[in-house]
């Protein structure tokens, strides 16, 4: 029997399957993808608006060159590029010692400019400095540059990327964060100004949450339209996590957008695959609910709460799990504890299928290139089909 590709494994493991072998797809997301290519971090970073204009290599290819440096399966994520005549936006650089630190970016509608700021390291992640919505107020035009009436999706990068990647991986489409990383990055004062601004007009917030999936499915049904070249629809999450959010406001807000949105995805024939963030216990069941199909990266304390064995048990019957593997333990561990890491995902989640050994959050920007190999190769030793591996 031949060995199946990198994204036949993937792929069988999200419609739960047992296949050959368990894929393994650690998480490449961006910091060790940019320290592959020599460049400076700014130059690869991900952002869907300001930074493709520093690029000088775009975030998929660097995923995908290293996900064939390392021989793993390829989550490459693409940033669909969307055309419309409602928005303006331009970009200011300060340099210091001929390197860009800051990048101050202007967005404009017919009445306002709304300014942000990322400080940009040569070798770690941008970070956001100033947000644009600096009073309440400023959401009812900031709205018009987040939710266009008219916008056209380029389909040129999605299938360069499908193309390129082939069998070495997925191509996952990032169609948007949750309804709280959109309120929380936008607005200056971040989680306070939020909870402020939601408590004193919840009119305001549920029609604007409205519009916000609203303008989701739109996004989805252009891109649609234009391309079926691509494995699955992604969402992220940077601040709608417990216990930045609680339980009760994720399924007041999130739950019904992922609902939705999943719905809205099968209906084309593709799978949603949700990055949660943070302790997903409390909120797991509803994750299901909504039909969600597959969800990473699965957090062990003291970041997150996930007890994978237990999950397993409970949901493996309607998620696909990705991830588990302490990013710590990649980084800084002995090959001994990185092997008991491994073997224990493995046989906590991968009997039945429907489990890809991934890493909780990305890999650390300075993990020993061996461990990330170590890894693969305890993936091969430890997760073909059927499982034998014991938890001792």
């Amino acid at each position: 029997m031949r060995s199946l590709s990198h994204k036949e494994r993937y792929l069988g493991a999200l419609f739960r399957k047992e296949i050959d072998c368990v894929p393994c797809a650690p998480e490449l997301f961006f910091l060790v993808p940019a320290r592959l290519t020599g460049l400076k971090f700014y130059e690869v970073s991900p952002g869907s608006f300001f930074l493709p204009k520093f690029h000088k290599v775009p975030l998929w290819k660097a995923q995908l060159g290293c996900a064939k440096f390392f021989d793993v399966c390829g989550w490459i994520t693409v940033f669909p590029k969307m055309i419309s005549n409602d928005l303006e936006e331009e970009a200011n650089v300060i340099y210091r010692n001929e390197e860009v630190v800051e990048i101050h970016l202007f967005k404009s509608t017919n009445k306002m400019v709304f300014r942000e700021v990322f400080v940009a390291p040569r070798d770690d992640a941008p970070w956001l400095l100033e947000r644009p919505v600096k009073a309440f107020e400023d959401w009812i035009e900031y709205k018009k540059f987040l939710f266009p009436p008219s916008f056209e999706i380029v389909a040129e990068e999605i299938e360069e990327a499908y193309k390129e990647t082939g069998d070495a991986g997925i191509v996952s489409l990032a169609i948007s964060g949750l309804f709280f990383d959109l309120l929380i990055s936008s607005r200056e004062g971040g989680l306070e100004k939020v909870f402020e601004d939601l408590f004193e007009h919840p009119s305001f917030f549920k029609r604007l949450h409205r519009e916000f999936i609203d303008h989701t499915k739109e996004k989805m049904k252009a891109i649609c339209k234009v391309t079926k070249k691509f494995d699955e629809f992604f969402v992220g999450c940077s601040y709608s996590a417990i216990p930045i959010i609680n339980p009760k406001l994720y399924r007041e807000w999130e739950i019904p957008f992922l609902r939705e949105i999943t719905e809205f995805a099968h209906m084309f024939g593709k799978p949603l695959h949700l990055h949660q963030h943070g302790r997903v216990m409390g909120i797991i069941e509803d994750i299901a609910e909504a039909g969600v199909d597959l969800l990473c990266p699965l957090e062990s304390p003291p970041l997150g709460d996930v007890d994978l064995g237990l999950v397993k048990r409970r949901f493996g019957d309607r998620l696909a799990l990705k991830g588990n593997v302490r990013t710590r333990v990649l980084c800084e561990g002995t090959l001994g504890e990185i092997e008991a890491e491994v073997k224990d995902c493995i046989y906590k989640a991968a009997s039945g299928g429907g489990f890809v050994l991934g890493t909780g959050d990305q890999v650390h920007r300075d993990t020993p290139f061996e461990n990330i190999v170590f890894m693969r190769e305890l993936c091969k030793r430890y997760g073909s089909y059927p499982i034998s591996v014991t938890s001792g």
